[in-house]
């Protein structure tokens, strides 16, 4: 018998004398606090999920509910969970960590509910971060600042001045927001209904990003995803993409500047009737389609075209590289 097989088998044989073993840890914490206008919470709750609920209190209440079962084979310590609540100034601390230090064998956990409910006065300034946990939030006036890894963000209702979302895979919803937003993410999706963007820093990498209703300001900027606008009333808007398509449905406005420049990606622009604006495209390799009945001043060759609609109030630049544009307009 070779070498190999000798150390393997004694491996076995020393993991079953070991045994399995299937353990439960329960915790429950709770915390509550006094808070003013101006104070702050900074949550890290790692790989638990986030309920944040506003209420009309000028206390803050934190519940943390932790259960897991966990199966080890060989020889380690136990697994355990505890909650770090801190207020210092004007910022309270809640911060999760597991511990577990495994010497030898093996260990899987299943996390049957790992779970931060978090009540609060809506005007608490918000720090959360996390790795894989969900964070829900609505009825909110403080400024966000939220920041997770595999973890989906659900924001409902908010009226922060400042919202900034930072994320690597998880997906974003948001319903309902007005003020500045930032968002930055790698492979999740984004999804923003219903909101009022006055000024709006939109970073993605392989995501794809879709608004829908909205209104008001922004810059996107994508490498491989694809952006929809539907039904969006644009005041300031720029937007660059590497490989993904790009589809505007822009409503009528006065004060329309929309800027579009890809590498790859399609364009696809529909004016709804009323637009007033001037228009420019411009290309590489890719085609032109112009539907846009209403037009005059047209200038069109192979690579370009420019033209007015309306009074031609407002601008509209596109400029593509191997890409097919689309500009269609009601009468």
């Amino acid at each position: 018998m070779s070498v190999y097989r000798v150390g393997l088998l004694g491996l076995c044989l020393l993991l079953s004398a070991a045994g399995l073993s299937a353990e439960m840890v329960e915790r429950d914490f709770q915390r509550t606090f006094d808070v003013k206008a101006g104070d702050r919470l900074h949550l890290d709750h790692g790989d638990g999920d986030v309920v944040i609920e506003a209420w009309d209190q000028d206390k803050l209440d934190v519940a943390v509910r932790y259960r897991v079962e966990y199966k080890r084979v060989g020889v380690g310590s136990e697994l355990d969970f505890e909650v770090d609540f801190r207020q210092s100034g004007s910022t309270v601390h809640v911060v999760g960590r597991e511990s577990s230090q495994w010497s030898f064998g093996f260990f899987s956990q299943n996390d049957i509910e790992h779970l931060y409910t978090v009540r609060a006065p809506s005007y608490l300034l918000l720090d959360i971060e996390g790795e894989d946990g969900d964070v829900e939030l609505s009825d909110w006036q403080g400024e966000i600042d939220i920041r997770t890894e595999d973890g989906d963000l659900d924001l409902v209702g908010i009226t922060s001045p400042r919202t900034d979302l930072a994320a690597e895979d998880g997906d974003i919803t948001i319903e309902r927001l007005s003020g500045k937003l930032t968002v930055v993410t790698e492979d999740g999706y984004l999804r923003v209904s219903d909101c009022t963007v006055t000024d709006g820093r939109i970073r993605l990498e392989d995501g794809d990003a879709t608004f829908a209703r909205c209104e008001g300001s922004a810059r996107f900027d994508l490498d491989d995803g694809d952006l929809a606008l539907e039904r969006f009333r644009p005041d300031g808007i720029g937007i660059r993409t590497e490989d993904g398509d790009v589809e505007l449905d822009l409503l009528a406005s006065a004060a329309m500047d929309v800027e579009v420049r890809t590498g790859d990606g399609d364009i696809t622009v529909d004016l709804a009737e009323g637009t007033s604006a001037r228009f420019t495209i411009d290309t590489d390799d890719g085609g032109i389609r112009l539907d846009t009945p209403g037009a005059v001043d047209v200038s069109e060759n192979r690579s370009s075209v420019s033209g007015r609609l309306g009074e031609g109030e407002g601008r509209l630049r596109i400029e593509s590289g191997d890409g097919r544009v689309v500009l269609r307009s009601g009468e």
